[in-house]
């Protein structure tokens, strides 16, 4: 959602990376949507990286995680990575994925697992970032409720 988005261009801008673009849409030659970029980031050595905010914090399958919110964006990113380069102006150096993952334990390791094989498939070096994006429950006090809103790694 919005806020994990938010939360992602918070994390990598507070790490001195270079918010290139958030939330561009890429059309291809005829028109038609194709993807939305949630965030291009350039860090401080220079890599240009396409930062796509997924939420899996209701219960999934594992499988279903990779499938539906990885694989399935990094097959457009790499049919489409000749028009995404050219509306970036930079070479993609990397794709990270910034993960909620709410109550799925274990999903963290089992998607970390996964880097090498969609590096593999997919041609761009793929990370994962875990952060988590829940509204802040606070009590009277203003204290956090509930562990906050901490973030993963």
């Amino acid at each position: 959602g919005l806020l994990l988005e938010l939360k992602t261009v918070e994390h990598y801008f507070n790490l001195g990376y270079t918010i290139l673009q958030s939330g561009r849409e890429l059309f291809d030659a005829k028109g038609k949507y194709v993807t939305e970029l949630d965030v291009v980031v350039r860090s401080p050595e220079g890599k240009t990286l396409l930062v796509e905010a997924k939420s899996a914090r209701v219960p999934l399958p594992f499988d279903e995680v990779l499938k539906d919110k990885v694989k399935r964006k990094l097959e457009t990113y790499q049919n489409h990575r000749a028009e995404l380069e050219a509306m970036i102006g930079a070479p993609i150096d990397g794709v990270v994925f910034a993960t909620d993952i709410g109550s799925n334990v274990g999903l963290d390791v089992f998607l970390m697992g996964q880097r090498k094989e969609l590096q593999r498939l997919y041609r761009f070096p793929v990370n994962f970032l875990f952060l988590a994006s829940s509204p802040m429950m606070q009590d009277e006090s203003g204290a956090p409720v509930n562990g906050g809103n901490r973030r993963r790694r």
